[in-house]
């Protein structure tokens, strides 16, 4: 299962980072923060000018340079001036005008200017790297803003430009009339959010929204009598109400329209992300029950003093608890096993090593394929029909980079013939329509993570996306045992345990020569280092030296573990052995009469 997890996360990761390259491609000039709430409150004067008073919210990426830019639109207005920047240091929930602030320095910011008209266009904010979010406010005063034309006064502010509006998520203007002015004589709409509350007290029109129509600049229209702004000097001879009145009904359809379209697309985005993820999610928890787990067994041993199974090989109980892997010290493994049944004899070598040689009074006939095999390759091959041969030359032979390609071939061969061996005794059920149909709704399941990644909702097409390659991947990984196989796992399991707590469990000893047999076996389920320190801890160095002993005999017991790491280690036998699932010029040789 972490293999599982493992290759998932890396799948997800790379869906992810092309999600942020493609974001790259789309716009590399993204500013490095976002604009998340927007609060103002303005007043507007009799001489059409209108003080602003705002607050911003900003969210910094962890690329900010330090340096904020906000953007604003002053063409309405003839100029600004009484500009004041200030950062809210201690945040008031109830009423942010009540926060408390601190002023920002004029050698801190720079005020930008539009080259051809001369007008403010933007301003220029030092702050610290180090920021991850702040709220900034910022007072000025925009002049003659309200044009005077025969009919009606008109308020014209857009507030926010399509840059800056993309993620916002709150707004609340508070706009306030002179005195004397009646609210029912006025027309105001905020133009570009898709939901917005219009709210009417005393002096004072507000708006609050939420969601945005992103890529639009947001702006406040609002059409009053021209006798509320009896000092306005920005004078139009000509009549507005017809047109402006005409252009809020427009957008008023046009926005309906968009909510619509909004709605449906949203509505959309989510049935097509639960419905998906609830498929997978079911497929994934059929897969594991129909498929996957493995029966249930009335009775769990916790410990086991004895071969759960001596029937089957070593090699053989490998690719059982293993999953169908084998490992090249799966060899020495079944050598040893070969020993302590007799069919071969061993002795300590010069070298501080080992000589094995066959015994000629052993009976072949009774050998597995693999076994057969193991030993034509070593006293055939390796020996050139040697009746002996050392651990020593093995390794050499081994190493050799002159027969790498033939004892690649060697090695797949003998694996395979122990992975058909294992197979003959059902530990595992047939699950390859299992292993199609997680293949196949994993693929279908990714379209609709394709189609949202496309419809923009690309988190949601990510996590789908991702969601698919996991299920797809579990299901290929999938093995369950048969009940034959549930009652072998859990049984050597419970022998792992014994031999990991041999020295202090309550349950009677095996014989002592038993050891050896528990060896061959140990070294498929590693627990080859455990079982000889708790075998160390069981006995006293006399008795380590008892004649019964071959293996674990005290003076041998070094040249065991070289010979059993001598083929479990990462070396470069280990890369030969393993070559044939690295080499696609893999080139099978003839068969001779040695194997």
């Amino acid at each position: 299962m972490r293999k599982t997890l493992l290759l998932a996360l890396a799948l997800i990761l790379s869906i992810m980072n092309f999600s942020s390259l493609t974001c790259l491609a789309e716009g590399e000039e993204a500013d490095p923060w976002v604009v998340e709430s927007y609060a103002a409150f303005a007043d507007i004067r009799p001489d059409g000018s209108m003080k602003i008073e705002e607050y911003i919210a900003y969210r910094f990426t962890e690329d900010f340079p330090g340096t904020l830019k906000r953007r604003m639109d002053t063409f309405a207005a003839s100029r600004l001036d009484e500009l004041s920047i200030y950062s809210v240091e201690e945040l008031d929930m109830e009423d942010i005008r009540n926060s408390r602030k601190e002023a920002i320095q004029q050698e801190d910011y720079n005020v930008n200017y539009d080259i051809d008209y001369g007008l403010v266009n933007g301003i220029d904010i030092t702050l610290g790297e180090e920021d991850k979010s702040r709220i900034l406010v910022f007072e000025y005063t925009l002049h003659d803003l309200v044009g005077i034309y025969k009919d009606m006064a008109l308020l014209d502010w857009t507030f926010m430009n399509d840059v800056d509006s993309q993620e916002i998520e709150d707004i609340f203007i508070s706009i306030n009339i002179p005195k004397g002015g009646s609210l029912d004589t006025i027309h105001s709409t905020l133009l570009g959010p898709l939901y917005s509350q219009e709210l009417k007290d005393a002096n004072t029109i507000s708006y609050e929204a939420r969601l945005m129509d992103q890529g639009r600049s947001l702006s406040i229209t609002m059409l009053m009598p021209t006798s509320i702004i009896p000092d306005g000097r920005k004078t139009i001879d000509n009549e507005i109400t017809q047109k402006v009145l005409s252009s809020m009904e427009e957008y008023e359809k046009e926005i309906e329209a968009a909510r619509k379209d909004y709605e449906t697309r949203h509505l959309t985005i989510d049935l097509l992300t639960f419905i998906t993820i609830g498929v997978i999610v079911v497929v994934g928890i059929y897969l594991y029950f129909r498929y996957d787990k493995d029966p249930k067994l009335a009775t769990k041993p916790s410990h086991i003093n004895e071969l759960p199974a001596d029937y089957y090989t070593p090699a053989e109980l490998g690719v059982f608890m293993n999953k169908g892997k084998v490992r090249p010290d799966y060899i020495v493994a079944t050598l040893m096993d070969l020993i302590n049944r007799g069919y071969l004899n061993i002795e300590p070598s010069e070298d501080d090593k080992y000589i094995l040689s066959k015994n000629p009074d052993a009976n072949g006939h009774q050998l597995k394929a693999h076994e057969e095999y193991l030993l034509a390759w070593i006293f055939d091959d390796f020996g050139e029909d040697s009746t002996e041969v050392s651990v020593t030359q093995i390794e050499k032979w081994f190493s050799d980079r002159a027969y790498r390609e033939r004892y690649n071939y060697k090695y797949k061969t003998w694996s395979d013939l122990v992975v058909k061996q294992a197979s003959k005794w059902k530990f595992f059920e047939n699950v390859g329509v299992a292993k199609l149909y997680g293949l196949l709704l994993g693929i279908l399941t990714a379209i609709p993570g394709i189609i949202l990644y496309t419809l923009e909702a690309r988190i949601n097409g990510v996590v789908i996306i991702g969601l698919s390659m996991i299920l797809m991947i579990y299901s290929q990984l999938i093995q369950k045992r048969t009940e034959f196989g549930a009652i072998n796992r859990t049984q050597w399991l419970a022998f792992k345990k014994y031999v990991k707590e041999a020295s202090v469990v309550q349950l009677p000893r095996p014989e002592l020569d038993q050891w050896e047999r528990f060896l061959a076996y140990a070294i498929p389920i590693k627990m080859v280092d455990v079982m000889i320190e708790q075998f160390q801890l069981i006995y006293d160095a006399n008795t380590l030296k008892d004649k019964r002993l071959s293996l674990l005999h005290g003076d041998n017991i070094d040249r065991t573990l070289y010979w059993i790491n001598s083929l479990s280690t990462g070396d470069g036998l280990r890369e030969r052995l393993l070559g044939p699932f690295r080499f696609s010029g893999f080139k099978a040789l003839k068969m001779t009469k040695k194997g």
